[in-house]
């Protein structure tokens, strides 16, 4: 398939990222992943953005690492209104073999499935060993501090270590990116999400040089 086929494939899985986001991770890890290399993905939720990458690493002939607790949000008391649970956030919670809605989706890609917390599984990765990251799981400090700075042990020299939801306000990806990186990074088109200025889901990334940490 090209890219606006796997794009719209893509976009037929539930899930946050936008069209234009997925745009974003599709141009990035192909331009990135190494003929039989392999990228990380934190967080896929049902599986929208790892379709992408996933797609990209079959024509690469590489590998996904999908690392999840395939178990949502931490506290399902935490979700701030009944329509976050009626569009189904919060389903993970009731379906404890929820780890194969994902895989259902992913049937046929090079997905290896490190189930659990993201701290602990990524130890099973070597360092220095992947090409690209995208990091959408826990989007809370210090969480997600932990998952980028992981993920800058596991990622190449010259490779990509990205995120989603840079410019939303319920979160702290934003203040966590600025920490670590100060200013070295880039910024995907900014869109609001459904006409909202305050919700803009942007990509960050950062290009890996050794010296983050």
């Amino acid at each position: 398939m090209n890219k606006k086929e796997i794009i719209a494939k893509a976009m037929e899985i539930p899930g946050m990222v936008s069209e234009w986001d997925l745009d974003l991770i599709y141009d990035h890890s192909i331009s990135i992943l190494a003929v039989g290399g392999k990228a990380i993905e934190i967080g896929g939720w049902k599986g929208r953005s790892t379709y992408v990458i996933a797609s990209v690493c079959k024509e690469k002939g590489a590998t996904l690492y999908e690392l999840d607790t395939f178990a949502g949000v931490e506290d399902p008391k935490s979700r701030k209104n009944e329509q976050d649970n009626l569009n189904g956030y919060y389903e993970a919670f009731t379906n404890p073999d929820f780890i194969n809605i994902m895989k259902g989706y992913l049937e046929g890609l090079p997905v290896t499935y490190l189930k659990g917390d993201s701290k602990e599984t990524i130890k099973e990765i070597p360092d220095r060993s992947c090409d690209y990251c995208f990091i959408d799981g826990n989007h809370d400090s210090p969480a997600v501090d932990e998952d980028i700075k992981n993920c800058l042990k596991k990622v190449k020299i010259g490779g990509l270590v990205t995120g989603h939801d840079h410019g939303n306000p319920d979160t702290t990806v934003r203040e966590a990116v600025d920490r670590i990186f100060g200013t070295d990074y880039k910024v995907g088109e900014v869109r609001p999400l459904k006409g909202d200025p305050k919700y803009c889901l942007t990509i960050w990334s950062h290009r890996v040089n050794g010296n983050e940490i």
